[in-house]
Formats: C-alpha cells, sequence, structure tokens
C-alpha cells in the first residue's frame, strides 16, 4: 500500500462507529455492512464500473482513507492518494461468495462492488458494499446518484455532471476537533465526568431486553410494540411548539424525559438520539460517515421551569446535529469508574446503536422555528429497555414505543402513549409547569417494586432474569439469584446459586466470566458478588433456604484477584508493561480495572498490538471496558503459537 497523502483525526460520528466496529468486530454483533443497488445502463461492462469507481473514489476521499493507529496509539484517518476497486465478478448462475458478502475489503479500503454479469460479459447488476465506518445514510444516496451518473456518461461518451467538490472527513474532524469547537468538546467531556460523581448515568437501570436491538433469548421475555397514530395529537404538538417557541423534537425530548423521570421517579434520565453533522451544504452532497447516535443526560434535579428544560435539552440536540463531538470512549471509561467507585458492578449503560440519517422533509414542518440541517422523517429516543419512534404523515403524529412485556405489558404501554398526549395537554394549558408538577401525571406499573427484584446501590436488578441469565452457561442446569442486606445500605451483596454436574468442573470463576461476558450486551445487570455452585437444587429455585441444603462444590467471587497489587508472572508483566508504555505516571495495580486505572479508551487498539508484539493473543477491546480487574484480563492471555 502506498503511502498517505494526508491524514488526521476521527470526527465525532466516526469516532463513535469505530467505537462499535472496534468492539464487536470478533462476535456476531460486528456492524453490517452497508449495501445498495446500482441501476445499469445497457452496454456497461466490468471495465467501466472499474473506471467510474476510480473517478468515484478521486473524488471522495472517505473511498480511499483506513483507519490505522498513529506513533501514540490514537486512531487516525489515513487518505491515500489512488486506490484499485476491489471488484468481485459474478458470472451468470453463479452465487455470490460469502466472502464476499462478509469479508474485508481490498487492502483495508472501505468499497466492494459485487459485478453480475451476462452471458455476453456485460454488466446485468451492480452492488455497491461499504463498510460502516465509511458512510451514513445520506451517502449512499450521494454514491448511487453519482454512480449512475458516471456509467451513463461512460456509455454515452461524454463528461459527468457531478456538481461542486463536496465536503471531505478529514477536513470536518479537523474542525470538529480543533479551536472553540475542541475545546467545547473537552467541556462537555469534563461536565459528564463531574456529573458522574453522583454516580453512574442510568437510562431505565432495570432489565435489558435484547429483542429490542440485538437476538431475542426466552429469559428476555417478550417485546410489546404499541402505536399511536393522531392527527389531533400532531396538531396539539404544532401547538404546543409555537407556544414554546421550540421544535417538535425537542418538544417530544422533554416529554419523554419528564414521562421517564416521572415512572422511575429519578431526577436523571439518559437518552440516546440522533445526531448529524451535515450542516454545510458541501457536506450534504459528500461521503462520509457523518450521522450517529448520541446519548444525552437530562438532569431535573432543580426542578426548572418547563421552557428551561427545553432550552438545555435543544442545546444538547442541537450540538449533537451540528457536532457530534463528544469523546464517547473516554466517557466510557468514567462511567466505568463510577460504576465501580460505588461498588455495584455495573456495566456501562452507553447505547451501542447508531442511526442512518434519511433525507426529506424538516421533522415538525408546523414548528415555529424550521431547521433545515435536520433531514431526519423520524426521530427515535432510546433508553437500554424502551425506543420511542416518532414521525410525520399527513399531518398526524405517529407514536411507536418498542419495550418489553415484563415492563410494560400491553394495557400499560398503551397508558404510556396515552399519558404522553396528556402532557401535550397539560403543557398548553399551564403557564410554565415545573417537571415535578407534570410528572404527577404519570402513572405507570413500577415492577421493580416487586418481591423478585432489588435495589443494588444504584440499579435495580431483575433476581429473576439475573437467574435466567445464569442459565444460559451450557453447564447450569438449574439457577436463584438472592440479595444479602446490609445495615444503611439501599441494596445488599448478590448472591447467586447455581447447579451444575459435577462432572463439569464448573467454578465460581466460570460463572462469573459468564456474567462478566453477559453484561456487555444487559447495560444494567449487575454481576452477582459471590457465586455457589451445587450438585444439586431445590425444587423451588426462588427457596434460598432450599440451595442452603444443596452440597456445595465451590464457592467464591470468580475473580482470581488477591488483593496483590503487583504483577504475578509473565502474562501480568507482559500486560502491566504494555499500560505503563502507553500511560506514562499513570500506575495501575492488578486488582484495578483498566477503567480505574485511568485507562484510556482510545488507546485499546494500541494495547492489543503491544501485547501482540510481545507473542500475546486471546484479548479484545470489550476486555477492558468491562468491571475485569486487570489481573482477571491478565488470565485470559494466552501465548501464541
Amino acid at each position: 500500500m502506498e503511502r498517505p497523502v494526508r491524514k488526521g483525526p476521527l470526527g465525532g460520528a466516526r469516532h463513535w462507529v469505530w467505537l462499535l466496529d472496534t468492539l464487536f468486530a470478533k462476535k456476531h454483533d460486528a456492524l453490517p455492512p452497508a449495501r445498495f443497488d446500482v441501476g445499469v445502463p445497457e452496454g456497461v461492462s466490468s471495465r467501466m464500473v472499474r473506471r467510474a469507481l476510480i473517478r468515484l473514489a478521486d473524488r471522495h476521499e472517505a473511498l480511499r482513507t483506513v483507519i490505522r493507529p498513529s506513533e501514540a496509539g490514537l486512531p487516525e484517518q489515513l487518505v491515500h492518494a489512488t486506490v484499485e476497486p476491489d471488484l468481485v465478478l459474478i458470472g451468470p448462475g453463479e452465487a455470490v461468495p460469502d466472502a464476499a458478502l462478509t469479508g474485508p475489503a481490498f487492502d483495508g479500503f472501505p468499497l466492494r462492488a459485487l459485478i453480475h454479469t451476462d452471458a455476453e460479459g456485460q454488466v446485468s447488476g451492480l452492488t455497491v458494499q461499504l463498510v460502516a465506518m465509511a458512510a451514513d445514510g445520506t451517502s449512499l444516496g450521494v454514491l448511487c446518484e453519482e454512480l449512475q451518473e458516471l456509467l451513463t456518461a461512460e456509455v454515452e461518451g461524454r463528461e459527468a455532471e457531478l456538481g461542486a467538490a463536496p465536503g471531505q472527513p478529514v477536513d470536518q474532524a479537523l474542525v470538529e476537533t480543533g479551536g472553540a469547537r475542541g475545546a467545547a468538546a473537552a467541556r462537555a467531556l469534563r461536565h459528564w465526568e463531574e456529573s458522574l460523581a453522583e454516580g453512574p448515568h442510568a437510562g431505565l437501570p432495570f432489565r435489558w431486553n435484547r429483542s429490542l436491538h440485538w437476538q431475542q433469548a426466552p429469559v428476555d421475555g417478550a417485546c410489546v410494540q404499541t402505536v399511536l397514530r393522531s392527527r389531533d395529537l400532531g396538531e396539539r404538538c404544532a401547538a404546543a411548539t409555537r407556544k414554546y417557541r421550540t421544535t417538535l423534537p425537542t418538544l417530544l425530548h422533554a416529554l419523554t424525559v419528564i414521562m421517564l423521570t416521572g415512572w422511575t421517579r429519578r431526577p436523571t434520565c439518559a437518552l440516546g438520539v440522533v445526531s448529524a453533522n451535515r450542516t454545510a451544504p458541501e457536506l450534504m452532497g459528500g461521503v462520509g460517515r457523518y450521522a450517529t447516535e448520541m446519548r444525552l443526560v437530562a438532569d431535573l434535579r432543580e426542578d426548572p421551569a418547563f421552557s428551561a428544560v427545553l432550552r438545555r435539552l435543544r442545546t444538547g440536540l442541537m450540538t449533537a446535529y451540528s457536532n457530534g463531538v463528544f469523546d464517547v470512549g473516554e466517557l466510557v471509561m468514567a462511567e466505568a469508574r463510577a460504576s465501580a467507585r460505588i461498588g455495584a458492578r455495573i456495566s456501562t449503560s452507553a447505547i451501542f446503536e447508531f442511526h442512518n440519517t434519511a433525507v426529506g422533509a424538516p421533522v415538525g414542518e408546523a414548528a415555529a422555528e424550521r431547521d433545515p440541517e435536520i433531514t431526519q422523517t423520524t426521530i427515535d429516543y432510546r433508553t437500554p429497555n424502551v425506543r420511542l419512534d416518532v414521525s410525520l404523515a399527513d399531518g398526524a403524529l405517529r407514536l411507536i414505543l418498542r419495550c418489553p412485556d415484563v415492563l410494560l405489558p400491553p394495557p400499560a404501554a398503551r397508558a404510556f402513549c396515552r399519558q404522553l398526549s396528556a402532557l401535550v395537554d397539560a403543557v398548553l394549558a399551564e403557564e410554565d409547569p415545573r417537571p415535578s408538577e407534570l410528572a404527577r401525571l404519570v402513572e405507570l406499573p413500577r415492577p421493580w417494586d416487586g418481591a423478585r427484584w432489588v435495589a443494588v446501590r444504584d440499579a435495580w436488578v431483575d433476581l429473576d432474569q439475573v437467574a435466567g441469565l445464569l442459565l444460559e452457561h451450557p453447564h447450569v442446569t438449574g439457577a436463584g439469584v438472592f440479595a444479602e442486606h446490609e445495615r444503611g445500605e439501599r441494596g445488599g451483596r448478590l448472591v447467586a446459586h447455581a447447579c451444575a454436574d459435577p462432572a463439569s468442573g464448573l467454578t465460581p470463576a466460570d460463572l462469573y466470566e459468564h456474567m462478566r461476558d453477559v453484561v456487555a450486551h444487559h447495560p444494567a445487570t449487575v454481576v452477582p458478588h459471590e457465586f455457589v455452585v451445587h450438585s444439586g437444587a431445590p425444587v423451588d429455585a426462588a427457596d434460598a433456604g432450599g440451595w442452603d441444603e444443596q452440597a456445595v462444590t465451590g464457592r467464591g467471587t470468580g475473580e482470581p484477584d488477591d488483593g496483590l497489587d503487583t504483577p504475578v508472572g509473565a502474562a501480568e508483566e507482559a500486560l502491566l508493561e504494555a499500560f505503563t508504555a502507553l500511560h506514562p505516571g499513570r500506575p495501575a495495580a492488578m486488582t484495578q480495572t483498566y477503567a480505574e486505572a485511568y485507562g484510556r479508551f482510545l488507546l485499546v487498539p494500541a494495547m492489543l498490538e503491544r501485547l501482540a508484539v510481545s507473542g500475546y493473543e486471546g484479548l479484545e477491546l470489550g476486555d477492558f471496558i468491562g468491571m475485569a480487574s486487570l489481573r482477571r484480563v491478565a488470565g485470559k492471555m494466552s501465548r501464541r503459537h
């Protein structure tokens, strides 16, 4: 590969997707590539496709950019002068090779073309595939339109009409990370870190339902979907946007926050919202990752007037829309430190989701203030357990609520939509109500007040769900989880009992490792503080006394830490050496997590590379953002043969 002609940092949106792509690189959750079919005019050959793709890459740097660690170990964009297109020719009746659909593009570049040819060798179909890092939804439309124009111009023997030169991702990243914007991003990160002194930000800190986002497992239960379509609600929301001089996304964001804080009776709420920084015309015509999802925390402890809530949320929303520059990875580390500090063992609750921008009419056309840079026709607000999609269609407002039935069974889900509508009436009727007044209108079932739920520090935990997650281990045939409360604490220690055939050799360490991996996908699941392995199980798994009567084959936390902070053995020494080299002046103890040692998120790939040079393998990025100590992480390392 030739030397790059220019390089630069990652912009906010690209940084977020880089996190996702790196975190899930070896798992079934890896971000799938984006694919789109291109209409091919008659008479196009594979050589024409190659020339058109080269022209397209000449025009858009994102198509000849790779992400590599810098000398300091931080990820950066490397733009190359030219790129040879990765073409996969598929003859008549041939199947598309699996490697072409799932494997990396040629030499690390993001674009691949699947060319279907007929019996005469002419192109009969063309599919272009891009890695998720390279482009968002708007980019796909730009690429499709320009590629069709280039192919048509090839056939007609004329120069393609492509318009003005587009903006480039490296230029946008330099704008985002430098000067006033860079300083603002640093201030935002400091603000988040200071707010974490109160404890980790939790959205709805209870059970996680994988059917909302990933695969569904029996322990998750069913996912309820409730749809409300109302022209009257749309008109009332439009009236509220005029009264408070705000936009529909901001209004609905505020009302959703009040719904959730009223439901949970907690004054803070974290929601994932779409962000896009395609504010400049040249970016609208460019290719790159400019859209993603950011996570905004609303803090209503001061009980400000509703108009003040709208102003605060609008500032946060427009910051996300105009330039998603928050350093998400470092925020993940800060949240992990906050979780460890209070001893709750909560995994980070940053939402591993992203949302493509769709080109269309601005959301909230009836709003008094229009925002031309907002191009979504659908807005969604997310917590780990609830997702609310909002869209306008023919003047009617449509709400789609998705949530686990254990939290909101169908009648309660319908009540959620009705009460959200009632909040609109309240903000119209009252002069400028306080969130606390509005929250009193929220009356929804609170399953976490039930007998089999427990508050462990700052997290509500469904004990039956934790037991169900333990049952997903292949050797566990029965499980029960119980809380042992201590005086003066809101919650206590969680003790997990599991039954397994003694021949399986199941240990507390195996169960700890299993649950540590589970929490990476369950953002509010707490890893039990103690695991007890039995050779038998009681008739009733919820009977703590019955478990106490069963023979014990193993008991412990599952963590190999013995309180010794210094490294023991070659693997621990190699891990600490890599950490120290990349974090000079930051001493780390083997009993600390990577986050507790103030390890930098963006340096995890460099950590892995240094360990590989030292001859070790077996780790991935996810091992560094969980609640495992450095000693536990080192225990997963193995010598490369």
